[in-house]
C-alpha cells in the first residue's frame, strides 16, 4: 500500500536498507517527500550522462514492465525526441537523442541578427 500511495503522489518509491552496525540488526525505511521527475526528464538525463538507452534501462528508471517501456520508447521516437539506433535484433535495440544537423537553421536568432547595425535579411 505504501508503494501505491507514493506512486500515486508522484513521489520516489520507499527505500529499504539493512543496518548491521548496531547491536541489533534493523531495517531502515526512507520515505522521500520529494516529487519524482517525469519519466522523460529522467531518461533525457540518463542519456546525457550515459549515452544511448535500452529497454532494460528504461524499466529500471521508470519502474515499468517490458511492454510499457517499449510503448514509451516508440512514442518518444514518434515524437522525434529519440531515434532508434541500428541493431542486430529487437533485444539489442538502443535509442539516442537526435543529433541536430549543422545545416538546420536555429529557431532563435543569432547575436549578429540582433545588432543594430546589421539589417535583417528578408526571406
Amino acid at each position: 500500500m505504501m508503494f501505491t500511495e507514493m506512486d500515486a503522489a508522484a513521489l520516489y518509491p520507499p527505500r529499504y536498507s539493512l543496518n548491521t552496525d548496531s547491536a541489533v540488526r534493523t531495517v531502515i525505511l526512507t520515505l522521500l517527500n520529494e516529487e519524482r521527475p517525469a519519466a522523460w526528464i529522467q531518461v533525457s538525463d540518463w542519456i546525457d550522462r550515459n549515452g544511448p538507452i535500452a529497454n532494460r534501462h528504461l524499466r529500471e528508471i521508470a519502474g515499468v514492465d517490458t511492454l510499457e517501456a517499449s510503448r514509451m520508447l516508440r512514442n518518444w521516437v514518434a515524437q522525434r525526441l529519440l531515434v532508434a539506433l541500428p541493431a542486430a535484433s529487437r533485444q539489442q535495440a538502443r535509442y539516442a537523442k537526435p543529433q541536430k544537423r549543422s545545416a538546420e537553421p536555429d529557431s532563435l536568432s543569432s547575436a549578429a541578427d540582433n545588432e543594430s547595425g546589421n539589417p535583417q535579411k528578408s526571406i
